[in-house]
């Protein structure tokens, strides 16, 4: 294994912006984490990141996390747990989750199109509640998700 040393100030500063709960910044780790920017690639550290952004409700993130679940790259395939991602981004206006969605579509079968649905729907019961991180799927690959 090769020693890059210290991660790039900009990199160490965008940390520091994560760690008091900036959604933008964890975001942007998961970028750097998926492309090898700044830091060696490693998409399971990108997944992480992205889910703490989708967490923190951040349109973007969730995109990014619905297609890494959608590939099953970084965590386990979880095609329900991307629509549902991808319907809330969607929902938030998030105009580059549409054409993932309308492929994600294609690849699902009425059943999982009706779960996804559901979790949804209860996803937003929830949110009304504050209880919004119920329903997706950990990085680590536990699921936290209501049954119906």
């Amino acid at each position: 294994m090769v020693d890059i040393g210290d991660p790039p100030p900009e990199f160490a500063t965008m940390i520091e912006r994560a760690r008091n709960g900036e959604a933008e910044a964890m975001y942007l780790i998961g970028i750097a984490y998926a492309g090898g920017r700044l830091v060696p690639e490693n998409i399971v550290e990108a997944a992480a990141w992205f889910l703490r952004a989708a967490r923190l409700d951040h349109s973007p993130a969730k995109t990014s996390m619905a297609y890494l679940y959608a590939s099953g790259q970084g965590v386990a395939r979880d095609r329900v747990a991307a629509y549902v991602l991808l319907r809330e981004a969607i929902h938030e206006g998030e105009a580059s989750a549409k054409p993932l969605m309308a492929t994600l579509k294609q690849r699902l079968d009425d059943d999982e199109i009706a779960r996804a649905e559901r979790k949804y729907r209860t996803r937003q019961k929830l949110r009304a509640l504050d209880r919004v991180d119920v329903t997706i799927p950990t990085a680590g690959d536990a699921v936290e998700i209501i049954d119906d």
